[in-house]
């Protein structure tokens, strides 16, 4: 079985590059806890299964996008320090 959650670091110039995938999205937050000490930059984390996009901030709050609109944040979005 493939890992369902993927693990994107944002560059500054907007794209996304693949870093690895989860099996669970605290595996993908702890992974990105890891990489955020040595590495401050924007993470972004896809659930493949339900499309639902999660950024993790440089300062490690995270953010819910809608899954058709990566640039807006839903109105049930999740704001929370990771």
């Amino acid at each position: 079985m493939i890992p369902p959650f993927d693990i994107f670091q944002t560059a500054t110039d907007g794209n996304a590059r693949w870093l690895e995938s989860a099996a669970t999205l605290q595996g993908a937050t702890a992974r990105i806890q890891a990489w955020r000490t040595p590495q401050p930059s924007e993470y972004l984390i896809l659930d493949q299964k339900t499309g639902r996009k999660i950024v993790v901030k440089p300062d490690g709050v995270a953010a819910q996008l809608q899954s058709n609109d990566p640039r807006a944040i839903a109105s049930q979005s999740v704001t929370r320090r990771i």
